[in-house]
């Protein structure tokens, strides 16, 4: 690391906590008795909701030795999550699983300081370093005991932890006021769809061409299908498999898969509107003569995931393009009247996915059958009016891409602003130093070095000290009302009284 401010120190985390251990092995029960169980799916967004955390059935004389106080600090050491740190700061009686890791830092090192730097770059770059395992990635106890960071005096970290508090609280506060932005764009996207697909969208071009309304209804009488709302009389409601000259499902094989060849779809590469081809895979020559015998795909053919977790999702084949389809989806070809890009919008549209909930009624393996899908009522504009919702569509969709774009850019920004001041507090640069404090008010102070000191001395050798004895210093004493006048002995009650008094 470079130069420290005056008075700091560098320490491991394992320098700084009175305990680190593992949690307990146990099934979580509904029935509320004993005490809660602490998992990390328990943890939603930095904060627990202590009314939906499940019970454990622990032996009474067990509890102590994995129960979690004010000031502790759990993380997860296994999983996707491995890393992910929270630090509790009020809780009922509460045990924590065992792929959780507790740490229980010192009486002399604020539980809030080193929260803080378990959300830092420092941090993260060296618990990646020290996560072993590729295919299930997890992180030790030993291994987190010597993660190192730089440590101010305690009035210090006091500062240093009031100052984040303000400055992330803005920062979190920007983040949930930019969260909102993807839920915004979305339903905008979701009601121009609507509004395009009703008829909202071209009202004014309706009236502007109505000249041409008595032409189309006289030569485009279909067949009706059933109506889901009402639509302009100029339009008609027929099934999907009407306005098609050919609707086929995929192959029912898995491909065969090459290292080059043609490309061959599958549902991941389905995003809505538009299909997704910077990761794609092949097939060969002769595996893809055989997937495309009931029809060959062309560019402007309609895409449909008809199963899977990606179900209802249509988009269209670009340009220049020659692929075969792989599993779980749909081809569909419109005829001379409709356009592809309408009916794709449609498939898209909330209409249509209320029709496939309906449809796969919450089904843990969800699926469309080809002849349902055949039978969506689909509405039929007349073909000039659909080129125009298309050209309004598109350009909408424009607009909103343009927003998400600069929500990526602002969110970047934000969270960059968030691990900047995190490095400038761990550089000293966010609050006066106490060492120029000190010299200011012509006073003494206890630098950093001296802190570590004193807290080695306290407890003396953490690798002789025995469990047993350290259990019982650090067991906690919980009262509803604590006092100054209180045992300030008890570990959990002191880190109660310094998280206060912050």
């Amino acid at each position: 690391m470079s130069q420290l401010p005056e008075g700091w120190g560098e320490a491991n985390v394992g320098q700084v906590s009175d305990n680190i251990s593992y949690g307990y092995t146990a099934s979580a029960i509904q029935e509320p008795k004993g005490p809660k169980y602490l998992r990390i799916t328990d943890i939603q967004n930095g904060s627990v909701n202590w009314e939906t955390v499940p019970y454990c059935a622990i032996p009474e004389n067990k509890i102590s030795n994995y129960e979690l106080t004010p000031g502790d600090l759990v993380f997860a050491r296994t999983g996707a999550t491995t890393g992910k740190s929270f630090l509790i700061k009020s809780c009922p009686v509460t045990v924590f699983a065992s792929y959780l890791i507790r740490v229980r830092p010192s009486l002399s090192v604020l539980p809030e300081f080193l929260a803080c730097f378990f959300q830092s770059k420092s941090y993260w770059d060296q618990i990646s370093e020290n996560i072993s395992g590729s295919a299930q990635p997890n992180c030790n106890a030993t291994k987190l005991s010597g993660l190192i960071f730089t440590l101010p005096p305690l009035a210090e970290q006091r500062r240093i932890v009031a100052r984040l508090e303000t400055l992330l609280g803005k920062v979190e506060a920007c983040q949930q006021r930019l969260a909102k932005i993807p839920v915004i764009l979305k339903r905008f996207r979701q009601a121009v769809l609507a509004a395009a697909c009703s008829g909202e969208l071209t009202v004014d071009w309706r009236n502007k061409y109505s000249e041409n309304e008595e032409r189309f209804q006289k030569e485009n009488k279909q067949e009706t299908a059933t109506s889901l709302f009402e639509i302009p009389e100029t339009w008609q409601w027929c099934s999907l498999e009407s306005i098609c000259e050919a609707v086929v499902d995929c192959p029912h094989s898995t491909p065969k898969w090459a290292d080059s060849g043609h490309i061959c779809v599958r549902t991941t590469n389905f995003k809505p509107g538009f299909l997704d081809l910077t990761e794609v895979r092949f097939v060969s020559e002769e595996t893809y003569q055989r997937r495309i015998e009931r029809l060959t795909p062309m560019p402007g053919d309609v895409l449909y995931s008809r199963e899977g977790g990606i179900l209802g999702i249509a988009c269209i084949i670009p340009s220049n393009v020659k692929l075969c389809l792989g599993q779980r989806m749909m081809l569909m070809r419109t005829n001379h009247s409709y356009s592809s890009s309408f009916l794709m919008y449609w498939l898209n549209s909330p209409e249509i996915l209320t029709q496939v909930r309906e449809l796969t009624g919450g089904s843990a393996s969800p699926h469309l059958n080809v002849r349902d899908i055949k039978n969506f009522p689909t509405p039929v504009p007349p073909l000039a009016e659909q080129q125009e919702l298309v050209r309004r569509i598109e350009a909408m969709f424009q607009l909103a891409d343009q927003l998400e774009a600069r929500y990526q850019r602002a969110k970047g920004q934000v969270d960059k602003l968030q691990q900047s001041i995190l490095a400038k507090a761990f550089r000293g640069e966010l609050v006066p130093t106490e060492a120029a404090l000190a010299r200011r008010e012509g006073r003494d102070y206890e630098p950093a070095v001296a802190l570590l000191e004193r807290i080695r001395n306290d407890r003396g050798s953490p690798a002789n000290l025995p469990k047993k004895k350290a259990a019982a210093r650090l067991k906690p004493e919980r009262q509803e009302t604590p006092t100054v006048s209180d045992d300030l002995e008890s570990a959990s009650l002191q880190r109660r009284l310094f998280s206060r008094n912050l």
